[in-house]
């Protein structure tokens, strides 16, 4: 059994090691700015449309309106990504999204805001989002040595868990001063994405090797290697299921601090950071820990603290236990979604990162279509009621893949036709 001196020992330095690679130092400051606006814009689109229609399938329905562009782009997107130079495409969706977030904050200083602005423009920028989530994952391979690539993965998820920590605490705290509000917090998140494109600026824009198939063929080809494999359909539900079924719970926090706990904005944006500081520790854990041989319990672990600590959530009547019970939850997931992550990225080889991740980041988008559901219930079966019952089923399912699949491992699949194996013109450029 491997001890903690045995995982500590030769990684205890290395817990920052990928940020010695001068291209990944830019594109972690970048999407550090990047997390924290859309942490901000969370909260405050969230905030903004309950107060606009007093409902919290109406935070849903704008989440929905995010994730079904995402949904239907996302296969897309990873082949683009697989053909296209990444660093163009990130310049595209980091450029919509911070217009869509300007043209809101204008909407709402002049007074014009309407519920329905909300959706359109969470359209508008799920299609960029669409293209920027698999793209970002698909580039961390292809700019880190091979050596580096967990630890890079886990510290793109700790500048994720950074800006949560930061991005609510600030967005709460300027919706409740008189002379910035709403709109302030919208113009700092759509400046932040200046920053953005500046430091994508000093990430090379390395062109992929010409593919030898149409895009369609691509495509198929992609989604041949995914089916046939024995291990990464399950590597990829494993994924999905958490972030669709109990997930949505973070989003929907507006709704249940102010309606089961009752606190307002300011104690809202102290529950989000507390969220985020589990998820930094969770990464920086990942980061140090995540290159055991016995990765896949340390998962599922994770998984279970995760859904423990979100059902005792649902159930504390006080602030600052939930605060607590927030911090664990967000620890859990954040740990387990990067040791997933990294599961499915060794088990695909280079010439299919892009498709493959494509795939994996769907989860990305189901997670707010799930948002509506998940806030019809809590308006028609209980705010805590609904949380309790998602954290039970996580657990349910968890404990499933322990008894069902204890021999599983996120190696290289060798079940998987040799036909479609990547060519070396496909291969990723490091």
């Amino acid at each position: 059994m491997t001890s903690l001196r045995q995982l500590g020992r030769p990684a205890r330095w290395q817990t920052f090691a990928a940020l010695g690679e001068r291209d990944f130092r830019w594109l972690v400051i970048g999407l550090f700015c990047s997390f924290l606006s859309l942490t901000m814009q969370n909260l405050t689109r969230g905030y903004l449309a309950y107060q606009l229609t007093g409902s919290s399938a109406s935070i849903g329905l704008v989440l929905v309106a995010w994730g079904v562009p995402m949904l239907a782009l996302g296969l897309v997107a990873g082949v683009v990504a697989d053909r296209v130079p990444k660093r163009n495409i990130l310049f595209f969706s980091q450029s919509t999204l911070g217009l869509a977030a300007l043209i809101t904050a204008v909407l709402v200083q002049v007074g014009w805001v309407q519920f329905w602005h909300l959706v359109a423009l969470g359209f508008v920028q799920g299609v960029a989002f669409g293209f920027n989530v698999p793209t970002r994952q698909a580039i961390v391979p292809e700019i880190v040595s091979p050596a580096r690539l967990t630890n890079a993965v886990a510290l793109v998820n700790s500048a994720s868990s950074l800006a949560s920590i930061a991005g609510p605490p600030i967005a709460g705290g300027l919706i409740a001063l008189p002379f910035v509000g709403v709109s302030g917090a919208l113009y700092l998140s759509a400046a932040l994405y200046l920053v953005v494109l500046l430091m994508y600026s000093h990430v090379p824009a390395r062109r992929s090797a010409a593919p030898r198939r149409s895009f369609l063929g691509e495509l198929g080809a992609g989604f041949r290697y995914v089916t046939r494999s024995r291990v990464i359909p399950l590597l990829l539900l494993m994924g999905y299921l958490p972030w669709v079924i109990a997930q949505p719970y973070q989003q929907l926090l507006p709704a249940f601090t102010a309606g089961a706990l009752g606190v307002g904005p300011e104690g809202l944006g102290l529950l989000m950071g507390a969220t985020g500081v589990g998820a930094l520790a969770g990464s920086l854990f990942v980061a140090t820990f995540g290159s055991t041989a016995s990765r896949m319990r340390l998962q599922l672990g994770c998984g279970v603290v995760f859904a423990g600590s979100l059902l005792l959530f649902g159930l504390s009547p006080w602030f600052w236990l939930s605060f607590v019970l927030l911090f664990f939850a967000g620890g859990g997931a954040t740990a387990y979604m990067a040791l997933n992550q990294t599961a499915v990225v060794e088990a695909t080889e280079p010439g299919y990162f892009g498709r493959v991740l494509s795939v994996s980041s769907l989860a990305s988008s189901i997670g707010p279509i799930a948002v509506l559901p998940y806030g019809w219930c809590m308006d028609t079966l209980g705010m805590r009621q609904t949380v309790v019952g998602s954290a039970a089923i996580v657990l349910g399912f968890l404990s499933l893949v322990m008894l069902l699949r204890p021999d599983l491992r996120p190696a290289p699949d060798p079940t998987l036709s040799s036909a479609d194996s990547p060519r070396p013109a496909e291969a990723t450029r490091r």
